[in-house]
């Protein structure tokens, strides 16, 4: 039991007294009553969730129905923000539903502000009985499932209501779960900041960095990067010598291995075509263009990136 028992979350409440650990892998929550030497373990109840909430498919809108005035519309996306407005809805929700999106982006989670909205065809509503659960509890939960697990179909792959209504919720009482997401609320705003914080850093970074690196404020010399580097366009390699087992030189397609510095090898290639070296500058040259990192070693670089390599001896010219 103990392997199992490798908390993702734990709370303290105060007021209850409960350690409280979240065993997401299980689905199972589990908290320990604290009272002296004595420890009791209970297991709190589930529930499917159709049993604990209404669920229903959206309305079917289009895009000339949005008229830019009425209620917020929500679709399948992975946005925050409603898709737009309409006046032309059927159908009405209040807050406190959940929005998931059942084709498209499969699994997105909402959980409108908006005192009401509706939401297209692409998505499930799911309204909570509050009496059994609180509805950013539930939004928490879902957050925990892989739904592109619960998809049916063999062409749009897609989830349906019969399916989630048999998802079990686990249920523990009123108080604790207000605790919970009163922390998780907690976290999550700490999580925004610390969000924000890195992305005023980056943007420090880059004014320091173009602060300290214009030529013009510096007097520097300039030159054309072809008169001081080495300059070499990837080529992709036949895919029949790639592979995962470490055969070759690492093989760098794009920017999807890249990481803050260098890039972390997935594939390999047997027969690489172009060759970058250790510490050469690797570009994204395709979209995304612009990205940058080096080359933790020799490797093999295709056609979505180009290879820098500076002359010294140009440079010291």
């Amino acid at each position: 039991m103990k392997s199992r028992l490798l908390p993702s979350m734990m709370f303290l409440t105060k007021s209850l007294k409960y350690w409280i650990i979240w065993d997401m892998m299980s689905l199972e929550i589990i908290y320990f009553y604290l009272k002296s030497s004595e420890i009791k373990m209970i297991i709190w109840p589930t529930k499917k969730l159709g049993e604990i909430a209404q669920l229903r498919m959206g309305e079917t809108l289009i895009k000339k129905d949005l008229t830019g005035d009425g209620v917020p519309v929500y679709s399948a996306d992975s946005l925050d923000n409603p898709w737009g407005y309409t006046s032309k809805n059927k159908l009405k929700f209040h807050r406190g539903a959940i929005v998931i999106g059942a084709r498209g982006t499969i699994g997105s989670l909402k959980l409108p502000e908006d005192g009401y909205f509706t939401s297209t065809q692409t998505t499930i509503l799911v309204e909570p009985n509050k009496k059994e659960i609180l509805p950013r509890f539930l939004f928490y939960f879902l957050n925990t499932l892989d739904f592109k697990k619960f998809t049916v179909g063999t062409g749009i792959p897609m989830i349906t209501v019969g399916y989630l209504n048999t998802i079990k919720i686990p249920l523990p009482p009123l108080p604790v779960q207000k605790a919970i997401v009163e922390r998780l609320d907690a976290i999550k705003k700490a999580q925004e900041l610390n969000d924000r914080q890195i992305a005023l850093a980056d943007e420090l970074f880059q004014s320091l960095l173009y602060r300290e690196l214009d030529p013009k404020k510096k007097n520097w010399k300039s030159k054309r990067l072809r008169d001081v580097a080495e300059i070499t366009m990837g080529q992709s390699p036949p895919s029949t010598t790639y592979n995962m087992e470490g055969n070759g030189l690492p093989f760098f397609q794009g920017k999807f291995e890249f990481k803050e510095i260098y890039p972390i090898p997935i594939k390999f290639c047997s027969q690489p075509i172009r060759i970058a070296k250790k510490n050469d500058v690797l570009l994204s040259v395709r979209a995304p263009v612009g990205p940058v990192n080096l080359a933790p070693s020799e490797c093999c670089i295709g056609r979505g990136l180009s290879a820098i390599r500076a002359n010294v001896e140009k440079l010291d010219q």
